[in-house]
């Protein structure tokens, strides 16, 4: 058995590990240390330890003890001290012990043959688009059509010593000097750049709702990438979501804060927009923009405790009829404990002409899209926990 890695014993916390290896604190009663050789492959289980330190398992790949190997992942050397076999390995995914396959979350990958098990179908052009857009969603490589000249099989781009894939679960904060992290739910930035900081710092308290935990996990965990920038110069109170909507229908866009980074309310709402953009429901709409408002209100209501803004639900025109009806309809989709269909069609019907909050922009809108066939507010009932 090769000598134990350094470290403290037992490592009270993932930061008293040396550098080179990571602390995880789920191993049961075979020990909670877990080291990752991360300068060889990256994320790789190597080293195995119990609690005081001591080596349990030696792993190493054919890249790390031959010149020639090829760092794909194929196993090399597989030690123990006990009966105990850790299941995370190669880039820390679950090894399957019968077959051999490493499982990445959206399909499997065989280390020997260094190549995905599934890929999808080429695209038939004869499609129609939208035919071809809700196909595509179910395939297990919805970004192969981005890389033509690249097999839908190859792992990493062929490049695994740089690469590594996570399992395609993305949204994309950017700095305005180009820094660029993968945002993680609830995780913590230790960087030195302001605008990703207060984006890291919103999206968790985004994440820290009911509601916006729900939003959140369906878009970290997605097959398409959500990019968070600034945007162009600042605009107070604005920001604006983008639909990639490219010819493949293919899912994900742009969230321009406009230097609004620490707006709980602005960045809710455009996330919504992505959430609607991921559900196939995408487009800019008077449905759509009452159900971010709605959302983005329930976000901010359950996080400060009741002091979200309500000017959407006010009328232009409160004495008229047609007004009356609007804040009516409103406040009863936004209050009731249970969604109301009927309240609602008739206060997004309303929206554009009646709203205080409506605009030039608004009125242009249609009401609803073709492709908007649910009403995915729903799903977030109740809204309001402070009422």
């Amino acid at each position: 058995m090769p000598q134990k890695p350094t470290h403290t014993a037992p490592p009270p916390n993932s930061q008293a590990v040396a550098y080179g290896y990571e602390y995880i604190q789920s191993m049961a009663s075979h020990g909670v240390a877990q080291s990752h050789t991360v300068t060889k492959l990256k994320h790789s289980s190597s080293w195995i330890t119990n609690e005081g330190g001591n080596v349990n398992q030696y792993l190493a790949y054919t890249s790390t003890m031959l010149s020639t190997g090829l760092p794909f992942g194929e196993q090399f050397i597989d030690q123990r001290q006990t009966g105990h076999d850790i299941r995370f390995k190669f880039t820390g995914k679950e090894r399957d012990t019968e077959t051999g396959y490493s499982y990445f979350g959206a399909r499997y990958y065989d280390s020997g043959l260094s190549v995905w098990l599934s890929a999808r179908p080429l695209k038939l052009h004869s499609l129609h688009k939208k035919v071809y857009a809700a196909a595509k969603r179910r395939w297990v490589d919805p970004l192969a059509d981005k890389y033509p000249s690249m097999s839908p099989f190859m792992y990493t781009a062929g490049n695994p010593v740089m690469l590594v894939d996570p399992d395609g679960r993305r949204i994309w904060i950017t700095g305005d000097n180009g820094d660029r992290i993968e945002y993680k739910q609830g995780m913590k930035y230790d960087g030195d750049n302001e605008q990703i900081t207060a984006r890291v710092n919103t999206l968790n308290k985004m994440n820290g709702t009911k509601n916006g935990n729900k939003v959140l996990t369906e878009l970290t965990s997605s097959e398409n990438d959500y990019n968070v920038i600034s945007g162009g110069e600042g605009k107070k109170g604005y920001a604006n979501f983008c639909g990639n909507d490219d010819i493949d229908g293919q899912a994900g866009g742009t969230i321009s804060t406009n230097g609004n980074d620490d707006n709980l309310s602005l960045i809710s709402h455009e996330m919504f927009h992505a959430y609607q953009d991921e559900m196939g429901q995408g487009g800019s709409s008077s449905h759509n923009e009452l159900e971010a408002m709605l959302f983005s209100e329930s976000v901010v209501d359950e996080y400060t405790g009741g002091f979200s803004s309500t000017s959407y639900t006010l009328a232009d025109n409160p004495n008229s009829n047609m007004g009356k009806k609007y804040e009516s309809s409103v406040n009863a989709v936004r209050i009731n404990k249970e969604f109301s269909k009927k309240d609602f069609i008739a206060a997004y019907a309303l929206f554009k002409f009646e709203s205080a909050s409506s605009n030039s922009k608004y009125r242009r809108m249609p009401t609803r899209r073709n492709n908007q066939k649910k009403d995915l507010i729903k799903n977030f009932y109740p809204l309001l926990t402070n009422e």
